[in-house]
This record gives structure tokens, sequence and C-alpha cells, in this order.
């Protein structure tokens, strides 16, 4: 697992943050990963949260989603200050620059691949919030879930089986039995070119978002996440890692073989 965190204190706009990463009870690596990154601008505090579940044994999915939140840490740094120089601002204008990196490290994860006859992939899915507003990023079927009143999931995933259920092109029943059921349309490292889907929304005081990879959705519903992960009232980042774990335990008990890895937080302003 490749874990970066960047995160100063001050700023109007706080976080509390708690995440979990599991390598499961059955892979002999972790290949999720995972980046938490915040920053304190003139304009009010920016937050980047992103997780990356990599493809392609041994140590090739760890090497792709390595490589994605390792680029998005330097973008943070690098590149996102000069963009917050510009007195007109706003979130729209992320869009572009986004899918310029994103595209750019499908080509590098492609090249590398091909070049050294191997096959390796990783979805990435992240969300970056500023001010009251957010944006999401999404590439292959991590999800990103709103908690508040509900759990509502914001991402749809990017599947051959979410594909034919929409369009109606199979029964539910003859869907959920093809072997194709948990293919990718899309992934980066793996796909020709990559169209990442953009959402955007606003952040509402004490709102909660999940990130998780596939392996932590698979043996719980959202009914479960949901008891789990709302709170009725601001909480400590120990206290989201300590649900986040149970919700990971509970996935490992109910036999999930899959690498298992969630990262949560909670928005709310200081008075």
């Amino acid at each position: 697992m490749f874990l970066i965190i960047i995160s100063p204190r001050g700023g109007k706009m706080k976080f509390n943050y708690g995440y979990c990463s599991d390598i499961g009870i059955e892979k002999e690596i972790n290949e999720d990963s995972l980046l938490i990154s915040s920053a304190i601008t003139s304009k009010g505090r920016i937050f980047l949260a992103l997780v990356c579940d990599g493809m392609g044994g041994l140590s090739n999915g760890e090497l792709a989603s390595g490589t994605v939140i390792k680029r998005f840490s330097d973008w943070f740094v690098e590149d996102l200050p000069i963009m917050l120089k510009n007195k007109f601002f706003k979130l729209d204008n992320l869009q572009d620059p986004l899918t310029r990196v994103l595209k750019e490290l499908n080509q590098s994860i492609l090249f590398y691949g091909r070049h050294n006859k191997i096959n390796l992939g990783t979805t990435a899915t992240g969300i970056v919030v500023f001010n009251n507003r957010y944006l999401i990023f999404h590439v292959g079927d991590t999800r990103i879930y709103q908690i508040n009143q509900e759990i509502v999931q914001i991402t749809e995933d990017q599947t051959w089986l979410n594909d034919v259920l929409k369009h109606n092109t199979f029964s539910k029943e003859e869907a959920y039995k093809d072997p194709r059921k948990n293919a990718l349309l899309q992934c980066i490292g793996a796909s020709k070119t990559v169209i990442p889907d953009f959402y955007y929304g606003e952040v509402g005081n004490g709102d909660l978002y999940l990130i998780c990879s596939d392996g932590f959705r698979h043996m719980v519903n959202k009914d479960e996440i949901f008891k789990e992960l709302i709170f009725k009232s601001f909480v400590s980042k120990e206290e989201i890692t300590n649900k986040l774990q149970k919700l990971v335990e509970l996935n490992k008990k109910r036999n999930e073989t899959d690498n298992i890895t969630a990262l949560a937080f909670q928005c709310y302003e200081e008075e």
C-alpha cells in the first residue's frame, strides 16, 4: 500500500478523517493506495482525498496505484498553487487539468506495462473540497458515498455489470451470473484512453464522505455502512477510523478475498 498524508492546521473549513487499508484474507500484497492532502490558501482551505485500487498481481497493482497517488501528491503541492493564484479561481477550473493528469498517467502506466510485458492498472476516484463545494473525479469502480441523514452513492461504477443493468440489455439475474460482471470498462494503465466522470455538489456542515474500494462493499450493504458511519455530532479521527476498521473486519469475517480500503472524512466549519 502507498499512503501520503499532508494536513496542515488552521483554516475555516475543517476535516476530520480516518482510513483503513487491509491486505485481506487471501492476497499476498495490498495493491490499494490512498492520499489525503489539505492546504490553507488565501481563498480558504482546499482538501483532496483519493483512493486507488490497483490490479495486476504481485507488486504490479501497487506500482500502478502508487504511481497515481504520487503524481496527485505532486500535483497538489506544485500545480494546484499556481491555479489558485488566479483571482477568478473556482472548482470548475480543475476539470480540464485533472483530465490531463489522468490521461497522462494512463499513457505512462500503459507504456510501462507494454515495455515490461506485464498487465497492471488501477482505479482512481478522488474528491476535492474547496470552501463549501466539492468536485469528484472518477475512473473505475471505487465508490464515493455522501452520508448525512441518509447514505447516497454519488459515483457510478464503470463496470460491465452496471452498464448492462443501466441499459436493460440483460436481466438482473443473467447479469449477476455472467463472468464479466466485475469487468471494468476503463481503468488507469489498462485502457487505450480514459474519460473520467466528474461530479459537483455542495458540502454541508457535518456531512461525511466515504471513498472505498470494491473490497470494502462486496460483503456489507449500504444499510450496514450507514448504521456505522452516521454520526449525530462531530467526531474525532479515532472514532472514524474505529468505525471503518469494524466494517473492514466484518468484510473479512464474511470471507472477502480482495484488498479492503476505506477513507472517510467529515466536514465542519469552525465558528
